[in-house]
């Protein structure tokens, strides 16, 4: 696979020559470009930003392009065929991928509808009717019924119930 140099979009060497080192491509060109001036080196799919580090003019011209955006070189760059030099280093392969663990669902049970059982309502337990009394006869009425003299629903007797209740009250 071949490389392209692209400087501000435009390609200034389609095909050129090039190797590993140094941390970098030196890339073969008759005019380098100046130290420090940012270029892009494609490759199919894959680009590399950088700028150019150093230039050699005149027998074996070029400039040795190092990567702007990550100090170790990308690993595409291998799969292009050109030769490596010293202090050339890639970027770490990245991690496989974690297994893939497949999960069997376990199977679905239908729950069986309980038997609906149908309640019927309590008969709600009678309140008794609100008394005729006022709370001072049937007080005075729960004493009778102590006694034995009178009952509930009787009038009042005048004797010693009376000054009894009037005794309770003070």
């Amino acid at each position: 696979m071949s490389i392209q140099v692209l400087y501000q979009s435009l390609p200034i060497a389609k095909e050129p020559r090039f190797r590993l080192q140094d941390g970098g491509l030196f890339i073969e060109l008759e005019s380098p470009m100046p130290v420090a001036t940012a270029l892009s080196v494609t490759a199919g799919e894959h680009t590399l930003q950088g700028k150019a580090r150093r230039v050699r003019e005149g027998a074996g011209a070029g400039m040795l392009v190092v990567p702007t955006e990550k100090a170790k070189l990308p690993r595409w760059l291998l799969g292009l065929g050109a030769e490596i030099g010293a202090g050339v280093e890639f970027e770490p392969e990245p991690a496989p991928p974690p297994p893939v663990v497949e999960v069997k669902p376990e199977p679905v049970v239908e729950a069986k509808p309980e038997p609906v059982v149908e309640a019927k309502p309590a008969e709600a337990a009678a309140e008794p009717a609100p008394s005729k009394q006022t709370p001072a006869e049937a007080t005075a009425g729960e004493e009778d019924d102590e006694e034995g003299k009178a009952k509930a629903g009787d009038k009042k007797p005048a004797g010693k119930a009376a000054a009894k209740k009037k005794k309770a009250r003070r």
